[in-house]
């Protein structure tokens, strides 16, 4: 199989570039916390629990209409704890309150 000559060639992140991605990504996913079911035009986005974009936050004032908080804040605490207590015995439920990214990160050679 040929490679087109006119594509461009493929470009790999350098490791400070990676963990600035990383570090943008943690931020945008690891602030706000839906602390109530979250619907948009009548769909269900995020669950109580679920950690909420920061852009979305910001572009649809869900701070604003107390439907987001920290992590940290015990009412976030507080629906964490109900929705671990409501899991069944043999069911595992990962509320992250900071997530973290993985990228591959390639280097010479490989």
């Amino acid at each position: 199989m040929s490679q087109n000559p006119s594509a461009p060639a493929t470009v790999f992140a350098t490791p400070e570039e990676t963990a600035a991605a990383q570090e943008a990504m943690t931020t945008e996913w690891s602030t706000w916390v839906a602390k109530t079911d979250i619907a948009y035009n009548g769909v269900v986005c995020y669950t109580a629990g679920d950690p909420v974009a920061v852009t979305n936050v910001e572009r649809y004032k869900y701070d604003e209409q107390g439907l987001v908080g920290h992590p940290e804040d015990e009412d976030v605490q507080q629906i964490i704890r109900q929705i671990h207590e409501a899991a069944a015995p043999d069911q595992s439920v990962a509320v992250i309150p900071r997530i973290s990214m993985a990228v591959p990160v390639l280097t010479e050679g490989e």
